[in-house]
């Protein structure tokens, strides 16, 4: 997914007092088309690869197969790569110079910062889908308007931890904000600093996002949600721009490309496990009904088995159910009232 693995790391090395404000103007006055036409191709695609996800989640009406790690992380990371790009003293002076550059220059000038910000946007247009559809695919199966792609248990649990990223994100974005405020105004020689120490986390947070969504697309035996073809899209762009890094630092700017090279094997891995589960359902007569495109069939290939329902007991597997072995319970029985009443209170229903 083109997520946190597009967002620039920007920790250069330069201070506030290394940069020539006059000179650096009289630098961007005479852009580069070729430049300015790639770094828009480069917006226009991280746009285009976002589109699948966005018509996948909508279509299936849910955010299955979407891990709360993998969201979470990934806002928090996008935002701190939106605050070290404007926090650095170098993209200060950039927008300074708008105020005597003419508008073209001006707009070449801060493209690699929208290049950033889009990357993010995009990425947290994933965050809302998932917390909208989490709270909607809910209240569909509390008023029995249409059954959940997963357990009921499942799905109510899903609501709650949406709410617990909205609110997390909004602090954080509140915190990374006020801090960043605050040092360029109040300590603009320790901006640097504080993008350095922006720029570790959004690697560190970017590195470490993709793991859970891994775990959560193997364990629950589809992709849900997840949409591949945003993963085929995407993961390209991740290695064309790590190894740019690698031509250019070679093995002792590791700490630069690392994070590419990270991103873009976990995404391999997530297209890999795709092709797999369409094999795997293909073998197993269901061409047509295949996980890229239900992702609901899950591992219809266990049915049979006895396994162990959320709810503690032993549930024997029949053929109607087609889901994942952790979301079997009883959907469309009538036997979750239980479950319909804890939704209502937490949604002020009852």
């Amino acid at each position: 997914m083109a997520s946190t693995s597009e967002f620039s790391i920007n920790s250069g090395s330069r201070s506030v007092f290394d940069v020539n404000p006059s000179a650096r103007c009289d630098e961007l006055k005479s852009p580069s088309t070729t430049t300015f036409a790639i770094s828009c191709g480069l917006i226009a695609w991280t746009i285009a690869s976002y589109i699948p996800q966005y018509a996948r989640i909508i279509r299936r009406q849910s955010a299955e197969g979407l891990s709360t790690l993998y969201i979470l992380l990934g806002a928090s990371s996008g935002i701190c790569a939106v605050a070290n790009i404007l926090v650095l003293p170098s993209s200060q002076v950039d927008i300074g110079c708008c105020k005597t550059n003419d508008t073209y220059p001006c707009v070449a000038g801060l493209l690699g910062m929208v290049q950033v910000i889009n990357g993010v946007a995009c990425f947290l247009g994933v965050m809302f889908l998932y917390i909208y559809y989490a709270r909607e695919e809910a209240e569909a199966k509390r008023t029995g308007r249409r059954p959940s792609m997963s357990s009921q248990m499942r799905t109510y649990r899903r609501v709650r931890k949406a709410w617990f990223v909205l609110f997390f994100v909004f602090a954080w974005a509140l915190l990374i904000l006020l801090v960043s405020a605050i040092i360029l105004h109040r300590f603009p020689s320790y901006a640097q600093n504080w993008a350095d120490f922006l720029g570790v986390l959004v690697a560190a947070l970017a590195c470490t996002q993709w793991l859970p969504q891994v775990f959560t697309t193997w364990h629950l035996g589809h992709l849900g949600s997840l949409s591949v073809a945003m993963l085929a899209l995407s993961t390209p762009s991740t290695w064309i721009f790590g190894f740019s890094l690698i031509s250019r630092v070679g093995s002792a700017g590791w700490s630069a490309w690392i994070v590419y090279v990270l991103v873009g094997t976990m995404q391999i891995i997530l297209i890999g496990t795709a092709i797999f589960f369409a094999i795997r359902d293909y073998q197993h007569g269901e061409p047509g009904k295949n996980t890229i495109e239900t992702g609901i069939q899950g591992n219809a290939w266990l049915d049979g088995y006895s396994i162990s329902s959320e709810d503690g007991g032993d549930y024997e597997a029949g053929a109607e159910s087609m889901v994942a072995p952790d979301e079997r319970m009883s959907l469309l029985d009538g036997r979750d009232k239980k479950g319909k009443e804890s939704l209502g209170v937490f949604y002020g229903h009852g």
